[in-house]
């Protein structure tokens, strides 16, 4: 059995989100993709995801690993008519499409089959910032046949 590797599914969620021709849609909205931690003093709008839980592999099958990925939109008002929410909506959009689309697949190294099931999403707006956060969850299924 193959281990999985949180760096490998992380580096397969950056390139899905990056390209083909929905995450190259996606980085035209964006100044950055984070993993994890967002750098102090990073310029908005940008996506930051994370790994939010890992069952065991044996509370779904013996052959699927169950993942939750959490991305993290902030986006803020510009000078025109585009609001904080109009924006993040937009970027929400994007990354929804290129998580579903089949022009880049999920590839994770030792792995040969991967689904990515939208879970949730909400969000919030911080009035002092003027920043919009949507928050969107996806299960990743990775199994090795």
């Amino acid at each position: 059995m193959t281990v999985l590797d949180d760096n490998a599914v992380a580096t397969g969620i950056y390139s899905k989100l990056t390209t083909g021709t929905e995450g190259v849609a996606l980085m035209l909205l964006l100044t950055a993709i984070y993993r994890d931690e967002i750098p102090e003093g990073a310029t908005l709008d940008y996506v930051r995801f994370f790994k939010v839980s890992e069952a065991s592999q044996n509370t779904f099958s013996n052959k699927y690993w169950p993942l939750k990925f959490q991305f993290d939109i902030y986006a803020k008002a510009t000078r025109g008519t585009e609001t904080a929410a109009w924006r993040a909506g937009r970027i929400k959009k994007a990354l929804t499409t290129a998580m579903e689309s089949n022009s880049a697949v999920l590839t994770i190294d030792g792995f040969n089959s991967v689904c990515c099931r939208f879970d949730f999403a909400s969000g919030d707006y911080s009035w002092e910032e003027g920043v919009k956060r949507i928050i969107v969850q996806y299960s990743i299924l990775v199994g090795e046949g």
